[in-house]
């Protein structure tokens, strides 16, 4: 039993060292050049900002 616990230790390590972690950071920002400011949909009225930020961080694992 002790022998099989070291060798799932041991497998558990090498697929640790394998793995490296990827971050991935995105940024953007929309502006509004033209149009209308206010917007009517099914008789509700919105209005739209001029600039509108965005943003997105994904963290993956690469094998």
């Amino acid at each position: 039993m002790v022998q099989r616990m070291n060798k799932m230790k041991t497998f558990f390590l090498i697929c640790m060292t394998l793995v490296v972690v990827d971050v991935s950071l995105w940024a953007g920002m929309h502006l509004r050049v033209g149009g209308v400011s206010t917007v009517t949909v099914d008789g509700s009225s919105f209005s739209t900002p001029v600039l509108t930020p965005e943003a997105s961080v994904k963290v993956g694992w690469v094998f």
